[in-house]
């Protein structure tokens, strides 16, 4: 992959990128917030004391990690190759060679893809149980999680018809939400934490 990457897809960086870099930004943004649906298991969670040092390593290994993905596939295919692109990603594991003879690694990549799904979706109905169990006061979860993850699967088949419907769906709807409620209701609820402090 290295050798066919073209510098003159990514130089010259200037000031003027600052925007488009920020834009281009916000669905990885609403993807990390989903740290935050973490808290919601706070009673789950052991050893809570090392999680914020471990955690910011982790932030901070995945950001340098997604930068270097975003230059390489940048740099393979040029912007406006890569801005058509539904999965910019895939189309660059497709390029890689290991040593001039192993090709179509995608498919162990997709592998490993498909596990990270499962973990969030787990996360997401781990939360979205909890959540209904503190609401409404119940002693557990168990009884209702069969037609509650049944609800969902069928919500999904009848929500995703296409592929197009599903980037148009992320793009106007998810990222948006995700950024709200993930990243600026926390922030704004720390935020007047501080302030009612202060008062």
């Amino acid at each position: 992959v290295l050798p066919n990457i073209k510098l003159e897809n990514i130089y010259p960086v200037t000031y003027y990128d600052t925007l488009p870099i920020l834009k281009g930004s916000f669905p990885v943004l609403a993807l990390m917030c989903y740290i935050t649906i973490v808290t919601i298991l706070g009673d789950k969670i052991a050893d809570k004391q090392s999680i914020k040092k471990f955690g910011v390593k982790v932030i901070l290994f995945f950001a340098l990690l997604l930068i270097i993905l975003i230059a390489v596939t940048v740099g393979l295919f040029g912007y406006r190759m890569t801005e058509q692109f539904i999965f910019p990603y895939f189309s660059t594991l497709k390029s890689i060679k290991i040593m001039e003879s192993i090709e179509r690694v995608e498919s162990l990549v997709i592998s490993t893809w498909i596990s990270c799904d499962f973990a969030i979706v787990a996360l997401f109905s781990l939360a979205s149980l909890t959540l209904i169990q503190q609401l409404f006061k119940m002693k557990s979860y168990k009884k209702i999680s069969f037609w509650f993850m049944l609800f969902i699967f069928l919500l999904t088949i009848s929500s995703t018809t296409n592929v197009y419907k599903i980037e148009y769906w992320t793009r106007v709807v998810a990222v948006p939400v995700n950024v709200i409620l993930f990243w600026g209701v926390p922030i704004l609820a720390w935020v007047l934490g501080k302030c009612r402090k202060v008062v």
